[in-house]
């Protein structure tokens, strides 16, 4: 079972940081349910955590995985916690809806 940490608010990137500065929707780290997340990651105002029940932490791993960045260096995949769907932003199109 897997819970994932989702940036939920980011201003723009200061110049010269837009490779490395995670944007709303990124997904940040995927730990087992029950993880105990710290107390800047329970801040609500800077994360979200979506839990998934029954999802395996080796299925929602692939949204971090090397080589799952578009070719400006950002993440490849939006989660949109609401929703409980990864978007390709390459495509714009769901690729999992959890």
């Amino acid at each position: 079972m897997a819970e994932i940490i989702v940036c939920a608010n980011r201003s723009a990137p200061p110049p010269g940081k837009e490779s490395g500065w995670w944007r709303t929707g990124d997904p940040v780290l995927v730990r087992p349910d029950g993880f105990g997340w710290g107390r800047e990651e329970l801040n609500p105002a800077k994360f979200e955590i979506l839990k998934l029940p029954g999802l395996p932490v080796q299925a929602v791993e692939r949204f971090l995985e090397a080589g799952t960045r578009t070719q400006d260096g950002r993440r490849k995949f939006n989660i949109d916690v609401a929703a409980k769907r990864a978007i390709n932003k390459e495509t714009g199109g769901v690729d999992h809806q959890f």
